[in-house]
């Protein structure tokens, strides 16, 4: 098997499904509305998979996801786990250099999300009809953003209302934090290490974040 076409087990009820290594493409709405609980990528480090497209796993009820290092993403792709309300953790491969727009949508249970070296852009990861109700966020506690990372889009992380701590790797790249960045963050205490190289903050980047505690702008340029 070398490709999961569109729609291919759309509304099935198959609980776990592990991906072959060989699978390359994972078509649109492939999984979408389906009973998947389980997802598993044979092979995760030498998996051939590079693309998903667009909610290829809206609504499953998948928990945890951890993207073969293979997977990669375009700027303008987006929606691909969205609606997935019991999605709790997720990891990115190591080939992803930009996240795309609303990947998590509407992923209310999120507690987790890692970034691998080698990503380069956050767009806005989280979008919602509701973003004005306070109590419908993810449930993320804390971000780290790899050194590599030069650009936070705007509104990229602004529904991660229950995060607490965001920090950055030391010797960061970043060179922007784009307007309303981290809006509505209205847990968020504390930021480690603010990279030096950013040029950019900009407009409501951190609006209502009522409960942080400190802030050294000290080494910006």
């Amino acid at each position: 098997v070398t490709m999961i076409a569109p729609y291919a087990f759309q509304y099935s009820q198959i609980p776990h499904i592990s991906i072959p290594s060989t699978v390359t493409k994972i078509g649109k709405y492939a999984f979408a509305y389906s009973g998947l609980t389980t997802l598993d990528f044979a092979n995760e480090h030498n998996s051939k998979l590079e693309l998903i497209e667009q909610f290829a796993f809206r609504q499953c009820n998948v928990e945890k996801v951890v993207l073969p290092d293979s997977v990669k993403f375009t700027a303008s792709e987006y929606s691909h786990f969205f609606e997935c309300y019991n999605l709790k953790s997720f990891t990115f491969g190591a080939s992803v250099t930009v996240i795309p727009r609303n990947i998590f949508g509407d992923c209310f249970a999120l507690e987790e999300v890692i970034f691998q070296e080698g990503l380069e852009h956050i767009q806005y990861m989280f979008a919602t009809s509701s973003l004005a109700t306070r109590g419908e966020m993810t449930q993320v506690k804390s971000l780290h953003i790899p050194a590599s990372v030069k650009l936070i889009d705007e509104y990229a992380a602004q529904s991660f209302s229950m995060m607490e701590t965001l920090s950055f790797a030391p010797n960061s790249m970043l060179e922007t934090i784009g307007k309303g960045a981290f809006k509505y963050c209205f847990s968020l205490k504390t930021i480690v290490n603010l990279p030096s190289s950013i040029a950019t903050i900009g407009e409501e980047a951190f609006y209502d974040c009522s409960s942080l505690e400190a802030l050294d702008m000290g080494s910006l340029a």
